[in-house]
This record gives C-alpha cells, sequence and structure tokens, in this order.
C-alpha cells in the first residue's frame, strides 16, 4: 500500500470515528501489541464525555462482533441510567456469564475493564482459571498498540 493510500485509509477511519462519535456519543477502538498473540488494547471513548459514566476496556482478544456485543449493551444500560462500579459483578452484560468490573489506567485515563470468566465460569482471582484469563487483571504492555482502526 502506498503512503498516499495509507494517508486516505486513516483520514477516512477518523472521518468515521466523528461521524460515529455524533451519530452514537461513542465508539471503540481495537488496539493489537506487536508480538502479542492474546492481549490487546480495546476500549472506547465517548461514555464520559456523554453519558456521564467511565469508558469501558476489554483487554482479552475476541473477534470484534463479540467485543462490539459487550460495548453495545453496555450502551443500552448506561444511557438508560445504570452506572457500572469497579469490583462488582454483573450478569447482564453477556449472556449465560457474569462479568467482573475493575478499574485499570489506560493511557493517563481510568477505564472500567470488563473481566471476563474462562470457558468453565471461572475468574482470574481463581486458582484453577485459565492461564489466558488471568492476564485481564495484568498492566497492558508499555509500548504503543497498532490502532486497527474504529469498529462502533
Amino acid at each position: 500500500m502506498s503512503k498516499r493510500d495509507e494517508d486516505k485509509e486513516k483520514f477516512d477511519k477518523l472521518q468515521q470515528q466523528r461521524e460515529w462519535m455524533e451519530k452514537y456519543g461513542w465508539v471503540y477502538h481495537y488496539e493489537n501489541f506487536p508480538g502479542e498473540n492474546q492481549v490487546a488494547n480495546i476500549h472506547t471513548h465517548g461514555f464520559e464525555e456523554n453519558y456521564n459514566h467511565m469508558d469501558f476496556q476489554i483487554v482479552l482478544k475476541y473477534h470484534p462482533d463479540l467485543v462490539q456485543g459487550i460495548f453495545n449493551t453496555l450502551y443500552y444500560h448506561v444511557k438508560r441510567g445504570k452506572v457500572y462500579e469497579s469490583g462488582k459483578y454483573y450478569s447482564e452484560v453477556v449472556s449465560g456469564y457474569d462479568v467482573l468490573m475493575q478499574t485499570f489506567e489506560e493511557n493517563g485515563r481510568e477505564l472500567l475493564r470488563v473481566i471476563l470468566p474462562d470457558e468453565n465460569g471461572l475468574f482470574p482471582q481463581s486458582p484453577n482459571c485459565n492461564p489466558i484469563y488471568k492476564l485481564q487483571t495484568m498492566p497492558l504492555p508499555s509500548y504503543g498498540g497498532n490502532n486497527e482502526g474504529f469498529v462502533h
């Protein structure tokens, strides 16, 4: 891809982000880290500014459709006045499973990280939890991510 095509693609993504932010009040970014196969920085923008609620983050690499479904569900509830709090479990986010919300810092701002249970319904604090799911409680790599675009 030529430099000109790359610049146009970046411009188009920024334009799309502005349109989505204007229309929906929030967007999310899916940022991969070089050499990381299991974690990513998947986070929202707009909840704090437009809904007086902390933005959200997911750190395990899930399919974008699943991520969008989780963020859409959170948006649905926040828009109707629900306030999610750190340290609490919630059953309405993912059908058939609880999720845990925990505060983490990302690029100088606090977010609510959505901690998902493993395939057996176990959370990272359980000794029998799948080790990949324990990564959800760790800080993200300190190097910059590769912004894969805005997927709303």
